[in-house]
């Protein structure tokens, strides 16, 4: 091996180990989020039964649980964006818009997780796309008030 191709392995292992703990830090705040509904959820500001919680708790933590793997494994350098953060702001925030729907109570408290997706967003986005995300953030927010008006009791 030359020592160009030393260095850019060692770049490469670098930048995985980087995606790793911020994906590692993402999980831990989402999985903190789901202590928070299922506190919530006992406390009856959670409209959910039993099944819808544990069925939440099961695809939220599968997602919660991919993103590590897929970048500790190194799948997700096929990818355009291999920090995956898109992705994990996506799933971030259909998981925290479902929470928002299902817990009106605690929709203020769960606002915070907004933050925390734009904080992840200036690790890897240009500051010309965090107003588009804020947009986005905001658009969404507004969305889950409207679909509480129209379709709760």
């Amino acid at each position: 091996m030359d020592s160009q191709t030393v260095k850019n392995d060692q770049k490469l292992i670098a930048a995985q180990k980087l995606r790793l703990r911020r994906s590692l830090m993402a999980a831990g705040a989402g999985l903190a989020n789901s202590l928070v509904i299922l506190i919530a959820w006992q406390l009856g500001y959670v409209f959910f039964n039993v099944e819808l919680l544990f069925a939440y708790f099961a695809i939220s933590s599968l997602g919660y649980l991919i993103f590590p793997w897929l970048i500790h494994t190194n799948k997700n350098l096929i990818y355009s964006d291999p920090s995956l953060t898109s992705l994990q702001i996506g799933w971030q925030l259909l998981m925290v818009l479902v929470c928002m729907y299902a817990a009106p109570g605690i929709r203020e408290l769960l606002i915070v997780n907004f933050l925390l997706m734009l904080l992840f967003a200036v690790f890897r986005y240009h500051p010309r796309h965090l107003p588009i995300l804020s947009l986005i953030l905001l658009s969404s927010y507004l969305l889950v008030i409207l679909a509480q008006l129209v379709w709760s009791p």
